[in-house]
């Protein structure tokens, strides 16, 4: 198991109690292009593909909402990357 997956696995565990940079590694990790504020905003935008996410800077664990809606948006992009493996098959 990669860092990547303990990383995942963790945060899925316990998702009252991530930080910010945890979180902003696991997205990056699996393709996330990340935006951020240009006039000292508080939150960054994530996206892949059609996907997008806002993430506010709470310090110092994030809001569990905003960390359930990552991971969620995570096994949809597996989903359909196993969908597309498939197809191709």
């Amino acid at each position: 198991m990669g860092t990547r997956d303990k990383r995942r696995q963790k945060i899925e565990q316990n998702p009252a109690h991530v930080r910010f940079e945890d979180l902003d590694a696991l997205l990056r990790t699996h393709g996330f292009q990340v935006r951020t504020p240009q006039r000292g905003g508080s939150h960054c935008f994530y996206h892949h593909g059609p996907h997008l996410l806002s993430v506010p800077r709470h310090r110092p664990h994030l809001k569990e909402y905003v960390v359930r809606r990552a991971l969620a948006m995570l096994q949809e992009i597996d989903a359909e990357e196993v969908d597309a493996d498939e197809g191709r098959s």
